[in-house]
Parts: structure tokens; sequence; C-alpha cells
């Protein structure tokens, strides 16, 4: 939570692998924790994206990042994205929107300007945050892409959330795919009527 009470999600997913990787997460998560008083995710991610730039200078890094805010009131989402893949957000009414990136992932230009989706909530609405390692787990199969995620999502939206990771990772074992390549990380947020 923010100083005054707002709930601040991050989700990212960190080009390569190993301890360039890490330290490249380590910066993140400390700037965006100094960053926690900036009143818009919009303007949030703004301040990190110079931050890296400025640290990685002419390295070729990334990070892409979804910020999500809840008001302390639990009335009003607000949702930025760096090259992140899309967040799920379902209405109380059951309507799904995707709240899309509004810029290139961060550490790459320094002066981007990302843009802020607001949406007010009256209760019963959720949010799933993920990253593509819970749907491009089988790089042969297009059945496996994006869409499917999101037909399942659509179908499975009212479970739990420790149901929907053990419908995510059921499916990718049952497809043999024990090992992952990449992360598979999925958040959700569920705004209380």
């Amino acid at each position: 939570t923010d100083p005054s009470g707002n709930l601040v999600v991050a989700i990212i997913d960190v080009m390569g692998k190993g301890v360039s990787a890490a330290l490249l997460a380590s910066i993140f998560r400390t700037t965006f924790e100094m960053s926690l008083h900036i009143p818009t995710a919009s303007a949030i991610l703004e301040t990190i994206n110079r931050t890296l730039c400025r640290q990685l200078g002419d390295l070729t890094m990334f990070i892409t990042c979804a910020v999500a805010r809840v008001s302390s009131d639990g009335r009003m989402l607000s949702h930025s994205s760096a090259g992140h893949c899309p967040t799920l957000f379902y209405q109380n009414t059951g309507a799904r929107h995707l709240l899309t990136p509004s810029g290139p992932p961060l550490g790459i230009m320094a002066d981007t300007i990302y843009q802020e989706e607001n949406h007010a909530l009256h209760g019963g609405e959720r949010l799933i945050l993920t990253t593509d390692g819970c749907y491009e787990w089988d790089r042969q199969n297009n059945s496996s892409g994006w869409d499917n995620f999101v037909t399942r999502m659509d179908e499975e939206r009212a479970l739990p959330a420790n149901l929907l990771w053990q419908g995510i990772r059921g499916r990718i074992s049952a497809a043999g795919h024990a090992d992952l390549e990449d992360d598979c990380t999925l958040i959700t947020i569920d705004i209380l009527p």
C-alpha cells in the first residue's frame, strides 16, 4: 500500500535469465517501492522507466510491467502497462475488458509517456494479471496461446485464485511441459462488494 492506503500492484517480466536479470529485477523493486508516493500508475511507470534508462545506459535490457492501483476506498482502479501482456479486467456484470500496454517496455526510451486507464469500481470486479509464461509454454502448438488462455480465464474467472493457478499448471503439466522455459505468474485482485 502507498502512504494514502491505496493498493498498488506491479507484475513484471524481466528480459533474460540469471544474475543480470536478477539485478534488473532488484533495481525495479527498489525504484517501485520508492515511487509508491506518486499518485498515478502511469507516473509510477514513467519514474521507473527513467531510472532504469539511466542505470542501464546502452545495455540492451528491459522489463515489461503492468501497474494496477486501487483506491483506498476500493472505488477506483487505475492501470498502466509498459509492453506487458494485457490485464484481464472483469466487471461485476461478467463483461471482460483487456487493459493493454500504452508504451514500450521499461528501460528502452527514457522519455516515454505512458497512458492510464481509469475505471470506477462497484464491488465484485476481478483483475487477472499474468506473465506470458502462462500462455506461451508450448511454442510449437498455437492452440495453447493467448486466445486459449483468455477463453479459459473467461470460463473460470469466478474460481478462487488458487484453483485458477492449479488449472493453469495442470494444463501445462498434462501437455508434457512440467519444466517451463519461462516464468509463469498469475496475480488476481478481487474487489469486494
